[in-house]
């Protein structure tokens, strides 16, 4: 339903309501609930260490990458992609939103960074990087 345009406003209960997924959205603790049931199911899945779409492009150089992280090549690309022309070396960085902690990892691993911290909305997800 249009709201006119001449300057009357509607009672909000002639407006449509927002779908059911928008609204529960806007509540803090739904939002965290949704992430820790993520960090629940995601606890134990093996062999899936990134979270994100990945970065594919057919003329990008192939960089080396150990054997059990090839089968997410992708996904890893996606952080050399990002980080590959800065100078990281002794630096320290932040990552929000690491998931399970791959690509912290990766990054820890191949830009001899000084620091890294990295956090995530899940705490089931941060405990499960912690012990890794």
């Amino acid at each position: 339903m249009a709201v006119p345009s001449i300057g009357v406003r509607l009672p909000s209960s002639h407006l449509p309501a927002a779908p059911l997924w928008s609204r529960l959205w806007r509540r803090p603790l739904f939002k965290r609930g949704f992430y820790e049931v993520l960090g629940l199911v995601l606890w134990r899945r093996k062999g899936l260490q990134l979270l994100n779409c990945g970065y594919a492009d057919a003329n990008y150089s192939r960089f080396p990458l150990p054997l059990v992280d090839e089968p997410e090549r992708l996904g890893y690309q996606l952080y050399h992609r990002l980080v590959r022309d800065t100078p990281l070396a002794g630096k320290d960085l932040v990552e929000i939103g690491c998931g399970r902690g791959g690509g912290a990892h990766f990054l820890a691993r191949e830009c001899g960074l000084r620091r890294l911290i990295a956090t995530d909305a899940s705490f089931m997800l941060l405990l499960r990087n912690r012990r890794r």
